[in-house]
């Protein structure tokens, strides 16, 4: 399997997992307020230890549901890294190693070849040197 697909598969269960955790602390906090909108408890140990606990519990539902939205992001920058062969200009990306082989093969000899020609060209045109020597000098 692909990085990018474990990336998205291991998000889901962290989204689940992180909003389970949330709406649980939610629920029991909401559930133990009285009419008055205030949190009801035994004594101030049960308090205390309620709200530590409930505190850790988010506390790490809330990294679980960011690392979800990291590892979707992570998911959607790889697989446009894959697919997008253009650079930040929007120029297509010249890899000549996979076209051409590996050191470019002949094209970085044609290419030189028509430089010196076009350079040639220019100068029969306007009688001026262009600084560029000739093919076969």
């Amino acid at each position: 399997m692909a990085l990018s697909t474990t990336m998205l598969l291991l998000s889901v269960p962290f989204a689940i997992v992180g909003l389970a955790g949330i709406h649980m602390v939610q629920r029991r906090r909401f559930y133990r307020r009285n009419q008055a909108g205030i949190e009801g408890f035994q004594d101030y140990r049960t308090m205390v230890a309620t709200r530590a606990f409930e505190s850790i519990i988010e506390g790490t539902s809330r990294l679980c549901v960011t690392a979800a939205i990291g590892l979707v992001c992570m998911f959607g920058m790889v697989r446009c890294s894959e697919n997008n062969d253009f650079t930040s200009s929007g120029a297509p990306v010249q890899n000549s190693k996979r076209r051409h082989g590996r050191h470019g093969g002949a094209r970085s000899e044609v290419a030189a070849d028509s430089r010196a020609a076009d350079a040639h060209d220019r100068t029969a045109e306007t009688g001026k040197s262009s600084g560029v020597p000739p093919a076969g000098l």
